[in-house]
């Protein structure tokens, strides 16, 4: 089914996406009530269901976003063969390159994109601003484009910061070293990297599309074909195991284009939103709520 839809790479990864939405379901429903209970005995008892529900998501949705953001740092800085993408005349390598520890960081995220899909369907009724957010980031977690799960560091503060609230921390010294973190990683990850990044996806993809190219003039075609992954010490197997054919559709690169300018002009608003949103936690001057003077309050 999966080389009938064009995708290659799942059947080595399948196993592991299974896995990794075993463990969420895992962790949703039997490590954070547990857990919960034991260190917030009190915060977690008092919980109402829809309050309980979404905090067991925000647990889930911690674990992934750390795990993806040590994967990608480790690919980044020391993952050599990817370090070889880079160039003008590499774009072939970026569209369509293929290695195995870029694959399984795909699989951590995808399998965490089918569970909190799940979630938002059962639950739409809670989580239907988090049902949109997640299908249009998904839209950018496609193929290598692994650098856009960098978006996801800011997503461990989000989280710490939606705790905070739930624990009576509100515009406590904690939340406001959080908010921090969480303004500075999601400006540098998401406005600044993620526009770059965004900026270099347009153009391999703009050029795959105007090439029109049906088979990959990147290769040995012969020798891709017959290299026995993973078997070879040639780190070039894993790169060009996928790429003996390649034909990226009209409409695809033009979702994917689209998807980049649109979730890039959203995480500019957000960052707004965000700002506006921590500041409501706290005084003045950094805040913007007043702090009620004596008479007021006697009042």
């Amino acid at each position: 089914m999966a080389e009938n839809l064009g995708l290659h790479a799942l059947p080595l990864h399948a196993h592991e996406v299974c896995l990794v939405v075993g463990l969420y379901i895992f962790i949703a429903q039997v490590i954070s009530p547990l857990a919960s209970a034991r260190l917030f005995p009190h915060a977690y008892a008092n919980f109402d269901s829809r309050t309980r529900i979404g905090w067991n998501v925000h647990v889930v949705s911690f674990v992934p976003s750390c795990i993806v953001n040590i994967l990608s740092f480790y690919i980044i800085l020391f993952d050599e063969e990817r370090k070889t993408w880079a160039g003008a005349g590499n774009w072939e390598k970026r569209v369509g390159g293929y290695t195995g520890l870029i694959g399984f960081t795909q699989s951590v995220a995808l399998g965490y994109f089918l569970w909190n899909f799940y979630m938002c369907l059962r639950h739409l009724h809670i989580f239907w601003v988090e049902y949109a957010r997640t299908r249009w980031r998904y839209l950018r977690h496609v193929r290598t484009r692994f650098l856009f799960l960098l978006h996801e560091l800011s997503t461990p503060f989000l989280n710490i910061h939606w705790f905070c609230d739930k624990l009576g921390l509100t515009g406590t010294t904690y939340q406001a070293i959080n908010g921090a973190f969480l303004v500075v990683t999601f400006f540098c990850c998401r406005l600044v990297w993620g526009t770059y990044g965004s900026v270099n996806v347009f153009n391999d993809v703009l050029r795959a599309i105007t090439t029109g190219y049906n088979e990959s003039q990147l290769v040995d075609h012969k020798m891709a074909r017959e290299s026995d992954f993973p078997g070879s010490d040639d780190p070039s197997h894993q790169t060009t195991l996928y790429t003996t054919e390649r034909h990226l559709p009209c409409w695809l690169g033009a979702v994917h284009l689209a998807s980049n300018v649109v979730l890039g002009l959203l995480n500019f608003y957000l960052f707004l939103k965000m700002i506006q949103t921590i500041r409501k936690r706290f005084d003045r001057p950094l805040g913007t709520t007043r702090t009620p003077r004596t008479k007021d309050k006697v009042n």
